[in-house]
């Protein structure tokens, strides 16, 4: 998350919920039964890998200049050097904050904070003028990290536990688009709450 006291919350919540951190390792490749890492084997059976974010093959295959990860080099104000005319938003831009030269990082506030400013520049385009160079500033930082929890880093405060995970729930709720999508999502998470998680079983050996 954005501070160090907003990643050490993160670490204990973890933590508290049973898992085990582990930080400066490297992993280095996987078998059946084992998880390699630069600091020994970890026994696995079931292995999940949510690190990164790489940019989608058809933006990988488009001319221009691209970041390690696939995204497209963008100027300060989100658009292609060689085709000012195209803009780029949200996890395929490799964009910076023009006032601090910091990376601006893949999130949803980004990316929308990023579609907010296109959209003013073109309008400012059709007029004739030209939009001021792009700079973020985020709001905050939010992660749901298990049941009830979770933390917050607002402004100078990081919050941990229920509260945070409120707050999380709260946040998504106001940014989706249509009061229709709200009631749906909300009616979703409350038959949740009331009934636990949806375990369907798939029949993939049936002879349908």
């Amino acid at each position: 998350m954005g501070t160090e006291k907003a990643s050490d919350a993160v670490k204990r919540t973890l933590e508290a919920e049973g898992i085990e951190v582990m930080t400066g390792v490297g992993v280095t490749g996987a078998t059946e039964r084992a998880v390699l890492t630069d600091n020994g084997e970890i026994p696995c059976r079931t292995f999940f890998w949510a690190a990164g974010i790489t940019a989608p093959d058809i933006v990988k295959a488009l001319p221009g200049e691209h970041a390690p990860n696939g995204a497209m080099m963008v100027d300060d104000h989100l658009r292609l050097p060689d085709h000012p005319e195209v803009y780029v938003v949200g996890d395929v831009a490799w964009a910076f904050d023009a006032a601090t030269h910091q990376p601006v990082p893949p999130t949803a506030q980004a990316a929308e904070h990023e579609g907010a400013y296109v959209g003013k520049a073109i309008a400012a385009a059709l007029r004739g003028q030209q939009a001021p160079p792009f700079t973020f500033k985020p709001l905050g930082h939010l992660a749901l990290l298990g049941n009830y929890t979770g933390v917050a880093e607002i402004g100078l405060f990081t919050f941990t536990g229920p509260a945070a995970w409120v707050m999380w729930h709260g946040y998504y709720i106001l940014h989706i688009p249509s009061w229709r999508n709200r009631v749906h999502l909300l009616t979703d998470w409350l038959l949740s709450w009331l009934t636990g998680p949806d375990t369907t079983k798939l029949p993939l050996n049936s002879d349908m």
